[in-house]
């Protein structure tokens, strides 16, 4: 809302106030105990700049207190505001009061107008006060929105939602299609099951390690009201699970895609491959450089609550490379077997690629980064589509092992395009280190289908 109605310059100024930021939260519960020492939880919110944001405090509901007179508990939160946000009686104004009678005291929760920190066009600055008996226990600030406007970003999110899923268990349903299939190829023997066994062990491990490295992203989010251990088991394990079974699946598509690589025609140097690179690279640039109707937010900054975040990055792109040159080759592969390398059904070569940068894309639908309505959509998709098959018919059709490395320089200049901003903690280093590690293994990849496996020997 303030990024569209108000513009960029308004955002910026209330992002860390009235707008959420990144930050820390720090959880303090206990998962042993009576019901109300499980249900007492401290939260130590802390910014980006590493000062206190706030301690929040959940009280159980039949804990002690005072039951204070409506009067009393709002100048309490009056007096918490002037305190810490700097504004006086007369800054703010008052919207509600609503009291909450618990057994054994009353909590009051206050919401307050700030009229002093930036003048809106529509919309409101809101201060949500919360006080458990007489001591306030948390605060919120916020952007009240027009109804009218809220009510058609609801239906447009539900809208947006409904195209996301669509294109996610597309996509989804397309990947158990490719395993499916690449395993009934190998039970018939058409199957590369030595590439397949260096891609699962080296997947696993990666799975492995990432698991381990989440254990405490993991336990976060953990309710102290159910067994920790049980929490343990169903997260750690289906987590484990999840990694094993989509490495199965990934190294089963590699092993078939692997074996119907026909000889080069025509063997494009690397300094072909560079160039093809840079016209990829450029395509990116130019998709970022489109004015957005929502703020760019670069994600990441989750993977700081790991033991290793370096290594958590590094894990995260590496396996992000392997799952876009795997697929992308079994569709490259599938569109060389039902058009007999463009020999005909020519009218596929272009809608395939196109059906598959328009569910890719629409995952993306509505959300920061991604196109935010149905013409922006059918543009990227032509735009995106569109290349892929130009460079399917002009290079790929000739030479199918630059597609390893050319998605690694692709992945690479991605993950580098924001590497400076600091957006979280070792951006920079692990953006470095993925993009050399990446490019590494996609010249590797080349090299064993050039050589059919001799590299191994």
């Amino acid at each position: 809302f303030i990024w569209q109605e108000e513009g960029p310059d308004t955002y910026g100024l209330l992002i860390g106030s009235y707008l959420d930021n990144v930050m820390w939260n720090i959880r303090y519960v206990k998962f042993q105990g009576d019901v109300n020492e499980k249900t007492e939880e401290y939260s130590v919110l802390i910014n980006p700049d590493g000062s206190l944001n706030q301690i929040r405090h959940k009280i159980p509901e039949n804990q002690e207190g005072a039951s204070l007179k409506e009067k009393s508990a709002r100048n309490i939160a009056i007096n918490y505001i002037q305190n810490r946000f700097d504004l006086s009686l007369n800054d703010i104004s008052d919207v509600s009061a609503e009291i909450s009678n618990l057994p054994n005291r009353d909590d009051w929760t206050f919401i307050f107008s700030d009229n002093k920190t930036q003048n809106l066009k529509d919309g409101d600055l809101r201060i949500k006060i919360s006080i458990s008996g007489d001591k306030v226990t948390s605060f919120n600030r916020y952007i009240y929105l027009p109804e009218e406007w809220e009510r058609e970003e609801k239906n447009n999110a539900t809208f947006a939602s409904m195209i996301r899923t669509v294109c996610y268990f597309s996509l989804v349903f397309f990947i158990l299609y490719a395993a499916a299939s690449s395993i009934a190829r190998w039970s018939k023997g058409k199957f590369n099951l030595k590439i397949f066994k260096y891609a699962f062990s080296g997947l696993s491990v990666l799975a492995i390690l990432n698991t381990v490295n989440n254990y405490p992203a993991m336990i976060s989010g953990f309710s102290s009201a159910k067994p920790f251990i049980n929490q343990i088991i169903m997260s750690l394990g289906g987590s484990l699970l999840f990694g094993l079974i989509f490495a199965f699946m990934i190294s089963s598509i590699l092993g078939n895609s692997s074996v119907k690589i026909k000889k080069s025609v025509h063997i494009f140097s690397y300094l072909e491959i560079l160039l093809i690179s840079i016209w990829g690279i450029c395509l990116i640039t130019f998709s970022y450089s489109l004015k957005q109707a929502t703020p760019l937010w670069i994600s990441g900054a989750e993977g700081a609550n790991v033991y290793f975040p370096l290594l958590g990055y590094i894990l995260s792109n590496i396996s992000s490379y392997f799952d876009k040159f795997i697929i992308l080759i079994f569709i490259l592969t599938w569109l060389n077997d039902i058009t007999d390398f463009t020999r005909k059904k020519k009218i596929l070569t272009f809608f395939l690629p196109l059906i598959f940068i328009c569910l890719v894309v629409g995952t993306d639908f509505s959300s920061s980064g991604g196109p935010h309505n149905m013409f922006r959509w059918f543009y990227i998709t032509m735009f995106y589509g569109g290349t892929l098959a130009a460079v399917y018919l002009a290079y790929v059709v000739y030479d199918m092992t630059i597609v390893p490395l050319l998605v690694a320089m692709l992945t690479a200049s991605e993950i580098l395009t924001f590497s400076n901003t600091g957006a979280y903690p070792g951006m920079l280093a692990s953006n470095v280190l993925s993009a050399v590690l990446i490019i590494a293994i996609g010249y590797w990849f080349r090299l064993y289908l050039l050589n059919k496996g001799n590299i191994f020997n």
